[in-house]
């Protein structure tokens, strides 16, 4: 657990860190955050359905889709993301068709990836440009993280029944319940820092939804947020399981890979782009 709890602090300290620099020196330092997250996320899904020995070059169709979104979203906006993907689906269909040996788990994988994670991260993208701004970044990370360590600590404190245990054996309902008393605390904490005491009032991207008569949104954020986080990892979970894997990488000491410490926070990623569409 001590390791744990130390590269989660770092995890912590690296997305402040984003965050401080986001505000210095502009969005695009947090796009590069988020594409680097997307690009090793949608690595590691490529080797948890293709095995530890997969051919590198089923992966290609993938990197070409992800190169050109980037390029497609600076030139043409959303437009270009999604002309990005169906090239990126051509490319897949023409590897099915012409390169040998290439089976349908290697078509359903190159297209697979382009949806989970790439497509849904790309929320995020909108987020830290569109709907959302800071304050829609900050509640991601924050319910996400909350509904996490809740459901992690109070699981291990008093967790007797299990949730799910054919696909998580270690979830229980008490760190279920755990969480969502985490995601609403979570929100709770965005509703007084933004909306009551106003602290980040002078950074320009701070927006409202709908003030200090509107805790319900917050409320709502925070309940579904946290359901989405634990469906998230659950999703993760079952698809680590069907592949016979623990961790979908190594490089977090007692996290797992990328995609082992952002699954549930993708599935909360869409959740803010709609709250953010209709309250601002």
């Amino acid at each position: 657990m001590k390791v744990r709890v130390i590269t989660g602090f770092l995890i912590f300290v690296a997305l402040v860190a984003s965050l401080v620099l986001r505000q210095v020196l502009g969005n695009l330092v947090f796009d590069v955050f988020i594409f680097v997250i997307m690009l090793a996320t949608s690595y590691e899904t490529f080797r948890c359905l293709n095995g530890e020995n997969s051919k590198i070059i089923f992966f290609v169709p993938t990197l070409i889709g992800f190169t050109l979104s980037v390029a497609g979203y600076y030139v043409l906006g959303f437009k270009g993301i999604l002309l990005a993907f169906c090239i990126g689906l051509f490319i897949s269909a023409m590897f099915f068709l012409f390169l040998k040996n290439t089976g349908l788990n290697d078509l359903f994988s190159m297209i697979f990836i382009m949806l989970y994670p790439i497509g849904i991260t790309y929320c995020a993208v909108y987020i830290n440009h569109d709907f959302g701004g800071f304050l829609g970044i900050v509640l991601v990370l924050t319910v996400a993280t909350f509904t996490d360590t809740f459901a992690y600590f109070v699981g291990i404190l008093f967790g007797k029944h299990k949730l799910c245990p054919s696909i998580s054996p270690k979830k229980t309902v008490e760190g279920f319940f755990g969480g969502i008393f985490g995601g609403i605390l979570a929100a709770g904490l965005c509703f007084l820092l933004f909306e009551v005491f106003e602290i980040f009032n002078s950074i320009a991207d701070v927006y409202s939804l709908g003030g200090v008569n509107k805790f319900w949104i917050y409320l709502i954020v925070g309940i579904v947020g946290a359901l989405l986080d634990t469906l998230g990892d659950l999703f993760a979970s079952q698809l680590k399981r069907k592949c016979g894997i623990k961790d979908f990488g190594r490089i977090f000491p007692g996290h797992g890979g990328f995609l082992d410490r952002v699954d549930g926070l993708i599935f909360v990623l869409p959740l803010i782009v709609i709250v953010s569409y209709f309250a601002l």
